[in-house]
């Protein structure tokens, strides 16, 4: 028996703790009023609540009580406040002191003037009542009574503050009928803190709200404006009198002379009230016929857009289909033309390299292809061409016959040749040469390939039409330094073979002038103007006559004007195009 003694002395000292604790919280939790039926229940789940941070806000007002329940101070209080019951109060708050703790004691300010007024504050049936000030006592949540004596009823019956003027308006003594008797029960205190609803010398007498035992907070003038809102069962009318005060007067109270002005007053109020609702509603008709309006516009604009888009897409669709047709013709007109585009850009040992050779390349398929109509398959794209791919191509100067003279069908192929890369004078014999990616700019006449080797056999193969465009010099000279050793002097003269009837060659510089490039543009100053004017500008009304077609005169003329003084602004520098050929052969057609 003796090792339970220990336990059980433990188990007696935790229920004494327990008690103690649940007396001290009992203390603690002491309710200073009494609640209301539902706030009570809402105070135990407030203390049941597993928040450690926690406000319970109460009011208790002529409207009646509410109360609220949050974690924030601020929160509890305005969702409190949103009843409309009158202003909240902090009840309880947790923690304090480590636990919940009833706070139902608010600071109040004592200020001068008529809320000076002393009287017994009646806050409940179980709170001692002191002399305190009118104001003191409407903050606290009481009401001010005259004695202490006229309290014991309503402590009896475990009244609140507002069920006891309630109580005390329903048992209060009537008066007596003699004014005589009426003066002589009248003393001098009663006027601060009156207990009737009677006139005092033909005053209205203003109550802070419905009952006989209410606070008066003004005494208002017969002649004063009122405006009055609204009428109780028992009488009491709310009224407004000052700009943000209001408060309660008795009907029996109001003299005759006032009820007539406030019924006046009540019947232009309502002839004012309808004039507003009839503005209010002339304006909204107005708002809604400006948004009619506003509708209106926007959907005829949204419709003229949408006709405006339709007709851009119809004329744009129109403008396809004639660029298509016109393309079919093209295609149609050049089914069996051929094109030989050639871009030496990488050159091999210390030659400096052509750097827009294959952009040139690019440019003029693209051009042919989708501006002249060549089928992509008869296009024969060489980049980097070596000695060996030009034989093969053009054919050497014992034969013609290369690929190009298998494509090209007798009489029907138009042909159009592209070379852009170096060129090179041939030192002992002056002759022009194409150079290869391959070759030795010093030893042309060895491994270049001859410029007159090319036209040569150019006529002779049987093309209904034949345009050779060269962007390139032949004076030894290039971008990054001389070609050829001791090519001061160095010049060569173009020559078209006797056979070659209708052949146009056009290249990028006379004699020894230099090929320039465009550094913006990125191309050759030579094919960059080539192009432009075969895509019509060549045919503008400063150059051309203006009918869809350009012809070698006009092109001749495009290049002279533009390219020449293009290579005069950016190099200063002489550079012509030497152009041969018919003047009016048509090179390209732009409609």
């Amino acid at each position: 028996m003796r090792p339970a003694t220990p336990i059980i002395v433990l188990l007696a000292a935790i229920v004494s703790l327990a008690w103690v604790g649940s007396e001290a919280g009992a203390e603690r939790l002491r309710h200073p009023i009494k609640l209301g039926a539902k706030c009570q229940k809402s105070f135990e789940k407030f203390l049941d609540w597993p928040v450690y941070y926690k406000t319970f806000a109460y009011v208790e007002g002529r409207r009646g009580y509410g109360c609220a329940m949050n974690e924030g101070r601020r929160a509890a209080l305005d969702e409190c406040n949103r009843l409309g019951k009158g202003r909240c109060e902090v009840y309880a708050q947790s923690p304090i002191a480590g636990g919940v703790k009833i706070l139902w004691r608010p600071r109040v300010a004592v200020t001068d003037g008529p809320a000076r007024r002393k009287g017994y504050c009646y806050e409940g049936p179980d709170i001692t009542m002191a002399l305190v000030s009118a104001r003191q006592c409407r903050q606290l949540g009481g009401v001010i009574l005259k004695e202490r004596k006229h309290a014991r009823p309503c402590q009896r019956e475990r009244l609140g503050p507002t069920e006891c003027l309630a109580f005390l308006e329903r048992n209060r003594p009537k008066r007596p009928r003699s004014r005589t008797a009426a003066k002589d029960r009248t003393r001098p205190g009663d006027r601060d803190i009156p207990s009737g609803n009677g006139r005092d010398d033909g005053a209205i007498v203003v109550r802070n709200f419905p009952s006989s035992g209410a606070l008066v907070i003004a005494r208002l003038r017969p002649d004063q404006i009122l405006d009055l809102e609204k009428q109780t069962d028992d009488g009491w009318n709310f009224i407004k009198f000052e700009k943000g005060r209001h408060g309660y007067i008795r009907s029996s109270t109001v003299p005759s002379k006032v009820k007539r002005r406030l019924a006046k007053e009540a019947v232009a109020r309502k002839v004012r009230l309808a004039e507003q609702e009839k503005a209010r509603r002339k304006a909204a008709e107005e708002e809604r016929d400006r948004k009619r309006k506003l509708a209106a516009a926007k959907a005829a604009r949204e419709r003229e857009e949408t006709e405006a888009k339709a007709m851009a897409k119809a004329a744009e669709k129109a403008r396809q289909a004639e660029l298509d047709k016109a393309m079919a013709t093209r295609r149609k007109q050049h089914k069996h033309a051929v094109a030989v585009i050639i871009g030496n850009r990488d050159y091999a040992g210390r030659t400096p390299d052509v750097a827009y050779a294959g952009n040139d390349a690019k440019a003029m398929r693209d051009f042919v292809i989708n501006n002249l109509g060549y089928r992509p398959g008869n296009v024969i794209d060489l980049r980097d061409a070596s000695l060996s791919e030009l034989n093969a191509t053009f054919g050497t100067a014992n034969s013609h016959k290369g690929r190009l003279y298998d494509y090209v069908r007798a009489g029907k192929s138009d042909v159009i040749v592209f070379y852009s890369g170096h060129g090179v004078p041939g030192q002992s014999d002056r002759k022009r040469y194409l150079l290869p990616v391959d070759a030795n700019p010093n030893q042309a006449e060895l491994n270049g390939y001859p410029l007159d080797t090319l036209l040569g056999n150019l006529a002779k193969v049987p093309a209904r039409s034949m345009a050779v465009y060269l962007d390139a010099c032949f004076s030894g000279e290039s971008e990054k330094g001389p070609l050829v050793r001791a090519t001061s002097g160095l010049t060569v003269q173009p020559r078209l073979p006797q056979s070659s009837t209708g052949m146009v060659v056009v290249t990028a510089a006379q004699n020894d002038q230099f090929a320039s490039w465009d550094e913006d543009a990125k191309h050759g100053l030579f094919t960059k103007h080539l192009l432009e004017a075969l895509r019509g500008k060549a045919d503008g009304k400063e150059f051309g006559n203006g009918d869809g077609k350009v012809t070698l005169a006009e092109l001749k003329a495009y290049l002279n004007k533009e390219m020449t003084y293009q290579a005069r602004r950016r190099w200063s520098r002489d550079q012509k195009a030497s152009v041969k050929g018919n003047m009016s052969t048509e090179l390209s057609i732009i409609r």
